[in-house]
């Protein structure tokens, strides 16, 4: 976008590269799971590709050689993010979950007071 001096600008809710916004990455994300809108975008990398990649090719930085995700992701700072798209736990009290496998398929049987669930 180009104002009417004719200088660009971002437009609303992007930050160009480089500058520096008013919160933080984690704010950002705390205000997005409280459905505010953030300064800006929050840029959440995948640690988890870039660790998979370095420890197959054995390309590891030495600093880091032989640390397992979660000490890496600690030794960097970085928070560990939903793996498998898990965010929250559910817990049912009084309420026993057996999962039973077959192969690649699973049933989960919720055994209850009043009887099982499948």
């Amino acid at each position: 976008m180009a104002t009417a001096e004719g200088t660009k600008t971002a437009p609303a809710g992007i930050t160009p590269a480089g500058a520096m916004g008013t919160m933080t990455n984690r704010q950002r994300v705390l205000a997005i799971m409280d459905r505010k809108s953030p300064d800006w975008v929050p840029w959440i990398p995948r640690l988890e590709i870039w660790y998979t990649a370095r420890v197959k090719t054995g390309t590891m930085p030495p600093e880091y050689q032989g640390y397992s995700l979660r000490q890496l992701e600690q030794a960097m700072g970085i928070g560990n993010p939903a793996r498998r798209g898990r965010i929250y736990k559910v817990e049912r009290p009084g309420v026993e979950t057996i999962v039973h496998r077959n192969g690649r398929e699973s049933v989960l049987e919720h055994r209850t007071p009043l009887g099982s669930v499948y």
